[in-house]
């Protein structure tokens, strides 16, 4: 019975330190990923959604009708891109109602980290003890960018804050930060 106790104690112990490593592990990538999220939020509701439609709009009527996918630097027609994607559907590799909510995260996640902001530049996140942005997994995990995720890493002005904002977006990200 004392030996039971003591197995059942230390298994306790051993999943209570696995827990506690994938915390620590994974909460400062999540936390990135989250006020990201929050900031691209702020700025869409900020600028007002009336208005990035119609730039959406005329921006797309202005491209090639032909739209193109870019992935991994190969370009596919839109029409392979929807004969790919139907198949998927079909045989359930992807499940329509899931798709939307990988293509607001991607898109998200892509204006967070390209947007040229003082808290990507200067903040916890450049730190060089823990290996500087490229060693974090919000931003080295990101896979869908042209060329180097650095090459678009606090580059393009895509939407200026406020000081309020601003303020809000540096509270956050420095409260969230923990080293991987």
């Amino acid at each position: 019975m004392k030996n039971e106790t003591q197995e059942e104690t230390y298994d306790e112990l051993i999943q209570g330190k696995t827990e506690k490593k994938f915390v620590d592990k994974y909460t400062l990538p999540i936390s990135v990923v989250i006020a990201g999220v929050i900031v691209s939020m702020a700025m869409v509701y900020s600028a007002g959604i009336s208005e990035l439609r119609t730039q959406g709009v005329e921006s797309s009527n202005s491209q090639n009708i032909q739209a193109a996918l870019v992935d991994g630097g190969n370009i596919l027609p839109l029409e392979t891109e929807e004969n790919i994607l139907a198949t998927l559907i079909d045989n359930g590799t992807i499940s329509p109602a899931k798709l939307p909510q990988v293509t607001e995260l991607n898109l998200l996640w892509a204006f967070g980290l390209a947007n040229k902001n003082p808290v990507l530049e200067n903040g916890p996140i450049m730190d060089t003890r823990y290996g500087g942005p490229t060693s974090m997994a919000s931003v080295g995990g990101w896979s869908v960018t042209t060329g180097s995720v650095m090459d678009h890493y606090n580059k393009h002005i895509l939407a200026t804050l406020t000081s309020d904002q601003q303020a809000l977006v540096e509270r956050i990200a420095k409260g969230i930060y923990r080293p991987c």
